[in-house]
């Protein structure tokens, strides 16, 4: 894992409530799952804003 990267990758299924485990450079991370994760999907480390701009997603013609 970069430094710089702000997600993880689950190996495995991760529960609502369970502990997410990680490394980020030498120090040993654990995060609790907010909701139900499937395999192989990826966990966001932090708040994740959403910068959308009105016209582009989402419009309807």
């Amino acid at each position: 894992m970069n430094l710089a990267d702000n997600v993880v990758t689950t190996v495995t299924e991760i529960a609502k409530g369970d502990n997410v485990c990680f490394m980020k450079g030498n120090e040993h991370m654990i995060l609790k799952a907010e909701e139900n994760i499937p395999y192989c999907h990826k966990v966001a480390l932090e708040p994740y804003r959403c910068s959308y701009q009105q016209g582009m997603l989402g419009k309807r013609s």
